[in-house]
């Protein structure tokens, strides 16, 4: 009898499991996708590109992220000097709907903030953003990738009127 009982209820567990996973299953497959920016480092401004990490969201809807490369900043690649250590970027609401893109701050090579970022960026509530590179600063390192530096932590924060430190 005791069996007989788990066997129901198994019976039941898994119909109730199966039925959830079809409705979302559903749900999910009515939703679309919206492209915020595309990132277009060879257009006529460079742009950023290789977004890395995630994105934080500050509380007038502004999105916050970084990306590994592009930017304005000079970098090197294999000993050759090229555009791009990587940059933070905001994307802001517009009056009227739509979004504004700017970058908030290029990374370079020989800059002490460190260059070529990775993971998400961290945002507290006096509206600070927090990040890591992966190298550059003026750590002692000496690796196949990299001899300025280890990386480093970095905070930008917002100027009264416009603009980031």
């Amino acid at each position: 009898m005791r069996s007989r009982r788990l066997s129901i209820g198994f019976t039941v567990v898994l119909a109730l499991s199966a039925m959830a996973t079809l409705m979302t299953a559903t749900r999910a497959a009515a939703q679309t996708e919206k492209v915020l920016h595309n990132f277009n480092y060879l257009g006529p401004v460079k742009d950023a590109a290789s977004p890395y990490g995630g994105v934080v969201v500050d509380a007038s809807g502004s999105i916050y992220g970084m990306t590994n490369g592009g930017g304005t900043g000079l970098c090197t690649i294999d000993g050759s000097i090229v555009v791009g250590c990587g940059a933070v970027f905001e994307l802001s609401p517009k009056t009227g709907g739509g979004l504004s893109y700017k970058i908030l701050h290029n990374f370079t090579y020989t800059g002490e903030d460190g260059y070529n970022p990775a993971a998400a960026l961290t945002l507290d509530a006096s509206g600070n953003l927090y990040g890591t590179t992966v190298y550059g600063g003026t750590g002692l390192c000496n690796n196949i990738f990299s001899q300025t530096g280890c990386g480093t932590i970095f905070e930008l924060s917002p100027k009264a009127g416009e603009g980031w430190t």
